[in-house]
């Protein structure tokens, strides 16, 4: 037991201070006869003076707010930082297993509530699908539309692949840092060492898993063995994919989160036994000395007393917003946006613009696409816009065609993989299909919001140091086509570029307005109000004692 409130235990001296002032600042009353009046004090004791102490003292008692502490204990998984690393090479098409490894570490990130999870895959090169993130239903959203080509297909960039996936956990402050690597061959691409991949691994302290997928001879047991070994991890063997699982669960159940007590307090509340005592002391009180105190003065603090002891409580309703805004921005990634008439070049100028733009937003959900000949999905609808920024500054137009900039494509991916997306901003200077484009947005009611990055002039651009020319072979200066009537046509908006935050337009026209509002009661105990008037209101009483 204990007070919640000591300091109100201060008020008893208080009380005594008062009482003795009380007692010497009295009027005398003379006496002719002295030995009477020793004889009638020496008779009689004023019990009115005890009554009076223990009114005062339950009432500080109460206002002191007596409390019975309970301590719980909350158990708390602190979670690991884990990066994928899933082969997408040719290969891996035999026996399905490209599609039965993805559905496998589906299942696995479902297992890893707590963890921060990033994807990488490899073929020709290696990228990095989503870096570390907790928003693990948008990596399996990803997941289901990733396909083998994406990365390249002929070759393995193995080495590549554990140096990119190493270095992901450059900002992680996660003492458990693990890799999983699944391959079915070998390094066939020389960018990266595998000593100079292994160093990065140990510089970062991360522990790796290596999965060999396939028969014998497709890979190299020792070269996985050995990374397995050098980071303190394991290796692992898959003659047919349906192993795979068995594989992701044994490193589930070897990496299980570690769990971290944390205690907490509750509080069960007892002021209301010694303000009952006060009050039917105070009553008491009242009915033998009624004649010597203010009758009105007493019934007041009694009313307040009441009160206090009826526990008024305040309920304040909290809301919480909730943003529910979601939108798609795409970024255009055809030839067209290494032109040079905006610094440095269109595309850096728009994925400038885009990282502006998501350090500005208020919860909105948002995915990430490109486009050029075809229409890709960069990320699923996601909060998590760290994640978002990391994919835009290290989005690169790599294995893709891109003489055409197709919104139409675009359009049709982004209908795809999410038909709630309503509305898009879209960063590009040109369109192939613009007729097209605007009667499937506006069949589907897809707004477009089209920020144009070109200059009117235009410019020239080089493909491996080759000016690129048209179908008459004329060089072709790669000027803004205007793209406003096909924003206008689908009800959206259209911008040109400039080194403002001018992006803000677009949210505030995207923005629905549905944010929901969550009440939540916040209640706060109110006694003490009544009962330190009470309090005040007694001491009147006692100050106003009537001569007899």
């Amino acid at each position: 037991m204990t007070f919640l409130h000591p300091y109100f235990l201060l008020l008893l001296p208080l009380y005594l201070f008062i009482v003795w002032l009380l007692n010497r600042h009295f009027r005398r009353v003379e006496f002719s006869n002295l030995k009477l009046l020793k004889k009638a004090v020496k008779s009689s004791f004023d019990y009115s003076k005890v009554l009076k102490f223990l009114i005062a003292l339950f009432m500080v008692l109460a206002l002191a707010t007596p409390v019975k502490k309970h301590m719980h204990q909350a158990n708390k998984v602190k979670g690991y930082d884990i990066s994928i690393l899933l082969d997408a090479s040719d290969s891996m098409q035999e026996d399905n297993r490209f599609n039965v490894a993805k559905e496998i570490i589906a299942n696995f990130l479902k297992k890893r509530k707590n963890d921060n999870i990033a994807l990488s895959l490899f073929a020709n090169y290696a990228y990095v699908a989503s870096p570390l993130t907790y928003d693990k239903k948008s990596i399996e959203q990803m997941l289901k539309f990733i396909k083998l080509g994406v990365a390249g297909s002929r070759q393995t960039a193995l080495n590549e692949a554990l140096f990119l996936g190493a270095d992901i956990f450059k900002k992680s402050d996660s003492k458990n840092r693990v890799m999983i690597l699944l391959t079915d061959g070998i390094n066939t691409v020389k960018s990266v060492s595998l000593q100079s991949a292994i160093s990065k691994i140990k510089s970062f302290n991360i522990k790796v898993y290596t999965i060999a997928l396939g028969k014998k001879g497709d890979f190299n047991k020792e070269v996985l063995e050995s990374i397995a070994k050098q980071s303190g991890g394991k290796f692992y063997q898959a003659l047919k994919p349906e192993e795979l699982e068995l594989i992701y669960n044994e490193i589930n159940k070897l990496e299980s989160g570690k769990v971290e007590s944390k205690s907490y307090a509750t509080y069960t509340h007892y002021f209301q036994y010694p303000l009952a005592v006060a009050l039917i002391l105070l009553i008491l009180f009242s009915i033998l000395y009624r004649e010597s105190y203010s009758r009105p003065l007493l019934i007041a603090t009694a009313v307040f007393m009441a009160i206090a002891l009826y526990r008024p409580q305040s309920t304040k309703q909290l809301l919480t917003s909730q943003n529910d805004t979601s939108f798609a921005v795409a970024v255009d990634l055809s030839y067209a946006m290494d032109a040079k008439d905006i610094y440095p070049n269109r595309l850096s100028f728009a994925k400038t613009k885009i990282e502006r733009l998501l350090k500005d937003l208020t919860g909105q959900s948002v995915a990430l696409y490109a486009y050029a000949n075809s229409g890709y999905l960069i990320s699923p609808v996601t909060k998590d816009y760290n994640r978002l920024s990391y994919l835009v500054k290290n989005l690169e137009p790599i294995g893709i065609k891109r003489d055409r900039a197709d919104i139409l494509k675009l359009l049709k991916a982004i209908n795809a993989s999410n038909k709630e997306l309503k509305s898009v901003i879209l960063f590009s200077s040109t369109n192939s299909d613009y007729k097209e484009a605007l009667t499937f947005a506006n069949k589907h009611n897809i707004k477009l919001y089209i920020y144009a990055i070109a200059t009117a002039k235009g410019s020239i651009v080089k493909v491996n140091n080759r000016v690129l020319k048209n179908s008459f072979g004329d060089i072709e200066l790669f000027g803004l086509k205007s793209l406003k009537a096909l924003a206008n046509g689908s009800g959206g908006a259209y911008k040109t570029y400039s080194l403002s935050n001018d992006l803000q337009d677009f949210i505030s026209a995207i923005d629905s307005k549905t944010s929901t509002q969550n009440p939540h009661n916040q209640k706060s105990e109110l006694f003490y109000i009544p009962l330190l008037i009470a309090f005040v209101l007694y001491i009147f009483t006692l100050l106003n004692r009537r001569k007899v």
